[in-house]
Order: structure tokens, then sequence, then C-alpha cells
């Protein structure tokens, strides 16, 4: 189930990129990309996606490049 995005700040500016935010039933979250790999946790879970999609030297993505990764855990359609 896909949960929409209340609130959202980068945390990371870049290996790793990190953002951390919170849904509209405040469940919060944090997203970290570093060596390709892209990481979804959500409070109180374990992890809800895990995905290899760049080399191992990749760790910088902009926003826009999170928000089509993460589209099946999470909405960010009001911030695109």
């Amino acid at each position: 189930m896909t949960k929409k995005v209340e609130r959202y700040e980068c945390t990371g500016g870049g290996c790793p990129m990190a953002w951390e935010g919170a849904t509209e039933d405040g469940t919060r979250f944090y997203i970290r990309y570093r060596h390709g790999w892209l990481t979804v946790r959500m409070h109180g879970s374990q992890t809800v996606l895990e995905k290899d999609i760049g080399s191992g030297a990749d760790g910088v993505m902009s926003d826009e490049e999170m928000f089509g990764w993460v589209s099946g855990v999470l909405d960010f359609g009001r911030f695109a």
C-alpha cells in the first residue's frame, strides 16, 4: 500500500543522499541512497524497499529521481 507524504526534507547532500519525513497518518520514514543502493525504512517496521539502482560509486540523486524510485511505497505527488 502506498502512503501519501505529508512532509519531508533532504537531510544528506550526497554520499549518502538522505531524506526524512512523515506520511499523512503520521508514520515517519527514512530514505537513503548510497553506493548505488536505495533504501526506504518506515518507523516501527523493517525496510520496506531496498533496490540496487546504480554503481557502487553512486550516492547523489535529485528529489525528483527519488520520487520515481519510491513511488511503490511513498506518494510524493503533492511535491512533484
